[in-house]
């Protein structure tokens, strides 16, 4: 067999897209200290497989009355070729520094965070439960030029709710 007989089979197989999945389905109960619901707390998922696509993505949910943000599972349909291009292009490109593989987030976008860490996942357990703590970022918000970091109007209420919770 010829290479030209084979470079048409070859390239098609390299331009097939696969799917995998960045995140399964994601499932998130946001409370204060005092173990009550953070009723519409809005949280934003980010998400990215390094390995197979070139930006990151990003979704804005709110907590229901529960306090519970549920996020689709969510895939990523790349070709064998650019699954062998982008993590090639992130290591010249960032060395000791690449990134590889999948990796989301869900971040509260009030001056609240988790009291035990960012919620994560990396291919591993989806944590289901976050207790938040208030932070307070006012000075940061000063510093910066007018409305580069404005928070939701519904932030007042639930910052105010986990700051009661932890008195």
């Amino acid at each position: 067999m010829s290479f030209k007989t084979l470079l048409i089979p070859i390239t098609l197989i390299l331009l097939v897209p696969i799917r995998t999945t960045t995140v399964p389905g994601w499932h998130m109960r946001y409370v204060d200290s005092k173990q009550r619901p953070i009723n519409g707390l809005p949280v934003e998922q980010t998400w990215q497989n390094h390995s197979a696509e070139l930006t990151e993505n990003r979704e804005l949910r709110h907590a229901d009355t529960m306090g519970h943000v549920v996020f689709p599972k969510r895939l990523a349909w790349s070709p064998l070729l650019l699954r062998l291009l982008i993590p090639l292009k992130s290591m010249l490109s960032s060395g000791v520094h690449a990134s590889y593989g999948l990796s989301t987030w869900l971040i509260p976008q009030c001056e609240v965070m988790d009291s035990q860490t960012l919620a994560t996942y990396t291919g591993n357990r989806l944590p289901e439960q976050s207790i938040l703590k208030y932070v307070d970022r006012s000075g940061i918000r000063a510093a910066l030029p007018a409305g580069a970091m404005t928070l939701p109007s519904e932030c007042g209420s639930i910052e105010a709710q986990v700051q009661e919770a932890s008195r």
